[in-house]
């Protein structure tokens, strides 16, 4: 992933909290469920990078 994409994803994070909605979102539609998939990796990569 690029540095791009994650800065923007930090940036924004705050905006879509993590919560039970990411899993609504994975019932509601497989592309939905595959971008929460992707945010959490994301998130679990910059707790490594802490």
């Amino acid at each position: 992933m690029s540095d791009e994409k994650r800065d923007w994803v930090a940036e924004h994070e705050h905006e879509h909290p993590e919560a039970a909605g990411e899993e609504q979102a994975a019932e509601a539609s497989p592309a939905q469920g595959e971008l929460a998939a992707e945010l959490r990796s994301i998130r679990a990569v910059g707790e490594d990078r802490r």
